[in-house]
């Protein structure tokens, strides 16, 4: 099967161009042919991560402008209609749109080449109504059923939305163990008896990066330990932060840090290999304000084992007190933890699975005259999967099993289970309110 990716940049910054990275190698892994048309990246290098990509063997192409506006619009279409055409000359079998903000780009691509589409929720609807947006030959994978009641609920149609969660490769990240907290804890400079607190993404306001200092700030001022008479106070926490700062958040993030105790934060450079980071930790926190999608930490957290305090509810993310609390609620050093640890990661395969949406792309029902004369049988699965209306079971993957560290093929052997499609809720009658 031949299938276009298009995403922006390539450089992982976030959940989204993390998946985009995990889910092209599962597809190349699985003998698929694979393209990904990209953009420039947040510093402007269209070429910015592309390393993995070339040690994976996809064909990069760089894409012109997603963007629409209203007063743009017809010089938008011509060009998406360029694109198109382009497209059609590459002859895919699917196109991912791994960006729905870029929706009209990818209708209009879709339907200028004659491409099924697929696109990706990672995140809340850009638009207050699809409109002519929402139809055409698409269908729609959406990490979790919040993100597909939203999405339907701006206008795209239930019966074309699956929600697909996100998968965690559990060899990639593997459970801590004393030896590797103490390496990673050596590694970052931080003293092994001190209870770490971490924090990694984008340090940015919408994250919950501001409302989380502030709300250290409160820890540190409540942090009492009793101790008896001769005995040494016990550690002050650390919390580390390790994610880009951009040039519009940083005065207000560098204030909130200088107003906090000294060696009570520290910050950590971006980076792509989080797997230290988590095993250096006590607890991991996920504080966002926006709403997520999917929210790749807790699961990532829960896969090495480590507890999570994540923002759930308005009231959470509003209140910082709150969060102090439930760091509080967590003891400095847990005894615990080596048992809740595996059962944690037990539970995030469980609930998780191990891949994400690659078996909803490569697989499904077939029914006669499905794909194009002298498309493969995959790629007949795929164009079905992306086209069928009806009610039937798809295969996905949710297994609680480790992955086997033999190589990438041994993550390719999907659970068969049923596809999680999305409906909207009943509707209540008055009586029983």
């Amino acid at each position: 099967m031949r299938v276009v990716v298009a995403t922006n940049g390539l450089a992982i910054t976030g959940g989204v161009e993390r998946c985009v990275v995990e889910d092209v190698g599962e597809l190349v892994a699985a003998g698929h042919d694979v393209e990904v048309w990209h953009r420039a990246g947040p510093d402007g290098d269209p070429d910015e991560g592309r390393a993995v990509f070339d040690r994976l063997g996809v064909r990069l192409r760089h894409a012109r402008d997603y963007r629409f506006g209203i007063r743009t619009a017809p010089t938008d279409v011509f060009r998406f209609v360029r694109e198109g055409l382009r497209l059609r000359r590459s002859r895919p079998d699917v196109l991912w749109l791994n960006r729905p903000e870029f929706l009209p780009w990818g209708r209009v691509v879709s339907f200028v080449s004659g491409v099924p589409l697929a696109v990706h929720l990672h995140h809340a609807p850009n638009y207050r109504r699809l409109g002519p947006f929402a139809g055409g030959r698409t269908r729609y994978l959406a990490v979790s059923a919040a993100m597909a009641r939203a999405w339907t609920a701006v206008g795209a149609p239930p019966d074309r939305v699956d929600v697909v969660p996100n998968g965690v490769d559990t060899a990639a990240f593997p459970a801590a163990t004393p030896a590797s907290t103490r390496r990673a804890r050596a590694a970052l400079g931080l003293d092994q008896d001190r209870p770490v607190v971490l924090y990694y993404g984008r340090l940015t306001r919408s994250k919950g990066v501001l409302a989380l200092l502030e709300a250290w700030g409160r820890v540190h001022a409540s942090a009492r330990v009793l101790v008896g008479p001769g005995t040494p106070p016990a550690p002050a926490p650390v919390l580390v932060l390790a994610g880009a700062l951009y040039p519009q958040d940083a005065p207000a993030v560098h204030r909130a840090i200088a107003a906090l105790p000294e060696g009570s934060v520290v910050v950590v450079p971006e980076r792509d290999d989080v797997v230290p980071l988590l095993h250096a930790a006590d607890v991991v926190v996920a504080p966002s304000i926006e709403p997520e999608g999917f929210g790749r930490v807790v699961v990532e957290a829960m896969s090495t084992g480590r507890p999570v305090v994540a923002a759930a509810l308005e009231r959470h993310r509003r209140d910082p007190q709150r969060r102090v609390d439930a760091v509080h609620r967590r003891p400095h050093r847990d005894r615990r933890a080596g048992r809740q640890g595996p059962r944690g990661a037990a539970r995030g395969r469980d609930r998780t699975g191990t891949r994400g949406p690659v078996p909803r792309l490569g697989a499904g029902p077939l029914r006669p005259g499905a794909a194009r004369r002298g498309a493969a049988p995959g790629a007949r699965c795929a164009r079905e999967a992306l086209t069928d209306d009806d009610d039937r079971a798809v295969p996905t993957t949710t297994t609680s099993a480790p992955l086997s560290r033999s190589g990438p093929s041994s993550r390719c052997r999907p659970a068969a289970t049923r596809s999680a499609r999305h409906r909207p809720p009943a509707r209540r009658s008055s009586s029983s309110r």
